[in-house]
């Protein structure tokens, strides 16, 4: 529940800003992604909705883009497409185990050799950035 945090350990995160907090459960966030030149960076609102089991055994996060929450900016595509979700579930004192679906389009014109990048490293990325900090801490 870290929004600003993520920053940290999300795949190209540039920014992270909650934008609202309508209740306990949910989030509405603000994401820039930065790409290489000479691609333009990528914007997202995503609505992050927390489920658990009562136990803290099981955490399962559901994120979805939100349509026209903020104006576009210039020099940045919005992403028109983006759902998934995170499924945390304790083994034990030690292990997590952690379930994480994405899909999405990028929006825009951008390479193959780009888009099959962030298919394939996004995930692994952010999930050895995320081990990294948790160990760390």
């Amino acid at each position: 529940r870290d929004i600003e945090g993520q920053t940290a350990w999300l795949y190209n995160r540039k920014e992270t800003k909650l934008l609202e907090h309508p209740d306990k459960n949910t989030y509405i966030v603000y994401s820039l992604m930065g790409t290489p030149w000479p691609v333009l960076d990528r914007d997202l609102i995503t609505r992050y909705q927390f489920s658990d089991d009562n136990t803290s055994q099981h955490v399962r996060i559901d994120s979805n883009h939100v349509d026209n929450y903020l104006p576009e900016k210039e020099g940045i595509v919005r992403v028109p497409f983006a759902k998934g979700y995170w499924e945390l579930t304790a083994k034990d004192e030690q292990t997590t185990n952690i379930v994480f679906f994405y899909s999405g389009s990028p929006g825009g014109n951008i390479p193959n050799w780009l888009a099959d990048y962030g298919v394939i490293d996004m995930p692994y990325d952010s999930l050895k950035n995320l081990r990294a900090l948790l160990i760390n801490n």
